[in-house]
């Protein structure tokens, strides 16, 4: 509201930020003041855990993208080292799709599907294609390549 008003824009607020049946509103309104009489500066103390713990989880999303693309990707051929990718365990092949799925741009894929595009690559063939998450899927003994449909 104080945002709002330094600003010169109209606050409206949401009648339903009022009732306690919603967790948040509970936790907003009654939970965090309680706990912050209890011990004062723990509203405070935990909105800086959970940055720490937001920014952690940042910075190990980034950790994984790098690995993924430091020694999988290959930037030039915007591909996934088959190499790599097979001799990776099912968690790192995981955060290899994903991070390569948004270097793409592909937004909203689910874990299903990423499970499914990698039971699709961990076959023994050398040549593989096939179509998921919006994208043209292509393997060859080198690279993986996920083509966007749209782009």
């Amino acid at each position: 509201m104080e945002y709002a008003q330094n600003r010169s824009i109209e606050y409206i607020e949401d009648p339903s930020n009022q009732k306690l049946d919603y967790l948040r509103n509970w936790i907003r309104s009654d939970w965090l003041p309680r706990l912050d009489f209890r011990q004062e500066g723990m509203k405070q103390s935990l909105f800086n855990s959970f940055q720490k713990i937001s920014e952690s989880l940042g910075n190990l999303q980034n950790e994984n993208e790098k690995s993924a693309f430091g020694v999988a990707f290959d930037k030039s051929e915007q591909s996934l080292l088959r190499s790599r990718f097979d001799s990776s365990s099912f968690e790192q092949k995981k955060s290899m799709i994903y991070a390569y799925l948004r270097h793409l741009d592909v937004k909203n894929v689910t874990q299903g599907q990423v499970e499914e595009i990698i039971k699709r690559l961990d076959k023994s063939q050398t040549m593989i294609t096939f179509s998921m998450s919006h994208s043209l899927w292509t393997a060859n003994a080198e690279y993986i390549v996920a083509q966007v449909k749209g782009i």
